[in-house]
């Protein structure tokens, strides 16, 4: 059996079997750099501290730890990090230690909570985010998207506005849409019309 899937097994096995191991320790998984893994009293936090690569994405953490609590059976990812493939990259912030952008309990996803942090290029679209976010709870099964960005396509540029998180300009419940509150402000041309 390989080193990584021992790794793998041992912390499944730690956490799924409700261990109590008080040690701290680091992996090492061939490939990857950086992830240090550490079990206190019950709980459990993998922190990644330098950047690291999975199935050719570069990812560059700036605190992204993730951290598992035994007695609330909860699975909680908090931090930043900076994805890169083939020249484009996108900064995403997952929340805080306090308020995690992703929670898993019991085994079941129940939140989400994730922003756009910076400007990424798609191609040759420029995608400048302004506190962008999306959130999901599973109590209202209710997805939102708040925020605004602005895009450029060369000369071209598009601005859309979707509320903020108090009132989020995009709302799906139960798999349907149920508001959009969207305004969009452009100046583009498209085969010598201007708009």
């Amino acid at each position: 059996m390989g080193n990584y899937l021992k790794q793998v097994l041992f912390f499944a096995l730690v956490v799924l079997g409700g261990s109590t191991l008080t040690i701290a320790q680091n992996i090492s998984v061939p490939g990857i750099t950086g992830v240090n893994f550490d079990t206190t009293g019950g709980d459990y936090t993998i922190s990644f501290s330098t950047d690291f690569n999975v199935h050719g994405i570069d990812i560059t953490s700036s605190g992204l730890s993730l951290s598992y609590s035994q007695a609330n059976e909860t699975l909680s990812l908090h931090g930043t990090a900076s994805a890169s493939m083939d020249g484009e990259s996108m900064d995403v912030g997952f929340g805080t230690d306090s308020n995690p952008g992703l929670i898993i309990t019991n085994g079941a996803l129940t939140q989400v909570s994730l922003d756009v942090t910076s400007e990424f290029t798609l191609r040759s679209l420029t995608i400048a985010p302004e506190n962008l976010g999306l959130e999901w709870a599973s109590g209202t099964s209710t997805f939102s998207i708040f925020g605004s960005l602005k895009a450029a396509l060369n000369s071209d540029t598009l601005t859309a506005s979707v509320g903020d998180i108090n009132d989020p300009g995009i709302t799906i419940e139960n798999g349907d849409i149920t508001n959009i509150n969207m305004s969009i402000t452009a100046n583009f041309e498209l085969n010598d019309l201007s708009i």
